[in-house]
């Protein structure tokens, strides 16, 4: 037989229900961070551009480390850091070492950049700055490319050229970095490897940059949406005008800037972003601010058209208000 109260039967239940509900909100919290931490790290890991080529066998190489270090869209640059290591054997024996001759083409017009490597190193770093080919004002569709070619010959009885080894790693927030290298061979032997090397690097808008920018550009319509509404319902349709209405519009005109200029690698004013959303929104924010603001200059009352405006009377169910007062023009007189 159940001796528990009847009174203590309802705070059991509540109690007993809210624990139930705050296990799962607990359980559905933690489930969603974890989804966003494994979605995080896949589009992060499609970001990056990283590859490594396999070691050649039975031949002497040059294992070139390439590091993306600088990136300015803006100003359509892109700066590598190149870590140079000598690997293998020679034929005539002992291990390949400097002075190695590292050539370098650094733009699609043939300008080359030529590194000898000190004698006696077992490697050397070096900086190549490269420029982009692409446009930002295409922002967020817009894309970079650049491409970097490497031939190395070494001085051992007479001028060799020497194979050149691929590892590339290239990260930027925001960005999708693409690497490819052009194929050294079919298979890795010294009369099939290449005497050069060619590098293409492309640069894109990350996927969350896309989803960021074309959200923001929703928003903003959204924004155009309701201040045409509003400037409509003035103008068109009689509503009343308030003076929080311009100041509405007015800080609307400013906070777009701003909102922007926040977005994710934003370029200069006339990207392709401004032509389909911002541009519209200042338009529509400075419009609505002189069309209200007209409005409410010629819908403006006097004070005497506010004093003589008779107070509305409310309807007496009863009947037992009042007759309305009628004035005498004698009387007053």
């Amino acid at each position: 037989m159940d001796e528990t109260h009847p009174h203590t039967r309802g705070p059991l239940k509540r109690l007993g229900l809210a624990l139930i509900v705050a296990v799962v909100v607990i359980a559905a919290a933690i489930a969603l961070v974890l989804t966003m931490v494994v979605l995080q790290d896949k589009t992060v890991a499609s970001d990056v551009a990283a590859f490594d080529e396999p070691v050649p066998k039975g031949m002497p190489y040059l294992d070139v480390l390439v590091r993306i270090v600088a990136l300015d869209l803006d100003r359509e640059t892109m700066g590598l850091e190149l870590e140079c290591i000598p690997q293998g054997t020679l034929q005539e024996g002992g291990s390949l070492k400097y002075p190695v001759t590292l050539t370098l083409g650094v733009s699609a017009a043939g300008t080359q950049q030529v590194e000898v490597l000190p004698t006696g190193a077992t490697g050397h770093i070096l900086t190549v700055e490269l420029d982009l080919g692409g446009n930002v004002a295409k922002y967020p569709v817009d894309r970079h490319t650049t491409t970097l070619w490497l031939a190395a010959v070494a001085k051992v009885v007479e001028d060799e050229p020497v194979p050149i080894r691929l590892q590339v790693y290239g990260a930027w927030p925001g960005l999708d970095i693409n690497a490819t290298a052009s194929d050294p061979s079919a298979d890795w032997n010294s009369e099939a490897w290449p005497e050069s090397r060619r590098l293409d690097i492309a640069v894109i808008r990350s996927t969350i940059t896309s989803i960021v920018v074309y959200f923001s550009i929703v928003l903003t319509w959204i924004l155009i949406a309701s201040v045409v509404g509003m400037t409509y319902a003035v103008a068109v349709k009689g509503r009343r005008v308030r003076i929080e209405m311009i100041a509405y519009f007015a800080t609307l005109l400013f906070a777009l800037t701003a909102f922007r200029d926040s977005l994710p690698g934003a370029p200069p004013m006339g990207a392709l972003s401004d032509y389909l959303a911002f541009f519209w929104g200042y338009a529509a924010a400075i419009i609505a601010v002189g069309v209200v603001s007209g409005v409410w200059l010629w819908r403006r009352e006097s004070k005497d058209e506010h004093a003589s405006t008779p107070a509305p009377v409310a309807a007496d169910p009863g009947g037992t208000a009042p007759p309305p007062q009628t004035t005498d023009p004698q009387r007053d007189a």
